[in-house]
Formats: structure tokens, sequence, C-alpha cells
């Protein structure tokens, strides 16, 4: 699926020009989506939403503040568990990361 992005850009001019100039850029992307759900207290599951699609990792972030605590090596298919055990009970986002680039992720409760 192909959607459009309008991406507005608020650029300042100079600092003898203290005007804000909005632009805009366009572009193409193809996204391959998919949801990220806990199925007990430590054990998710991430299915893609094209069955042609590879799941390879899952990244595991910390929030807030988004930094990257673990990767995990997933299993090849559209369709992976994770185990989530080895972290202390918690929010986390885990992003699945796509074969040939993409991903997506969602925000997830460890342990409660």
């Amino acid at each position: 699926m192909k959607i459009l992005f309008s991406i507005a850009l608020a650029v300042l001019a100079s600092a003898s020009n203290p005007a804000t100039q909005n632009v805009f850029q366009s572009f193409e992307v193809a996204l391959i989506g998919g949801s990220i759900v806990m199925e007990d207290f430590v054990t998710g599951r991430a299915t893609t939403d094209d069955n042609s699609a590879v799941i390879t990792d899952f990244e595991i972030y910390a929030t807030p503040g988004n930094q990257l605590i673990d990767q995990i090596d997933a299993c090849d298919g559209d369709e992976c568990t994770f185990d989530l055990s080895h972290l202390a009970s918690g929010t986390y986002r885990v992003v699945a990361i796509l074969q040939g680039g993409g991903n997506f992720g969602d925000t997830v409760v460890v342990g409660s």
C-alpha cells in the first residue's frame, strides 16, 4: 500500500530576517503495517499485514526516552512470538524489523 505523505517544515530564514517560511515536501513511501500484542504478561506476538513480509528482528526501547535496550532475533516469518521475561516490569516500545527495510511497532506493558 502506498500512502502519500505531506510534510510541512518550518524553516527560519536567517538571523537578519526572523520571519518563518513554510516549506512543503511530498514523497511516496510503501508501508507494510502490522500489529504487536501481548499474549500474556511476558510473551508477545507480531503479525504483518502482508504475509509475504518477513520479520527478522525485534528492537526493544525503554519508555520514556526511546533508548534501545535489547535486540531479539525473530522467526523470519510474517507472524512471530517474542519473550520479554528478561525485562523488568514496565512499559516498552517493541519494533518489528522487516527484511528489506521497513518496520512497525507498538507500546507494550510487561509484567502487569
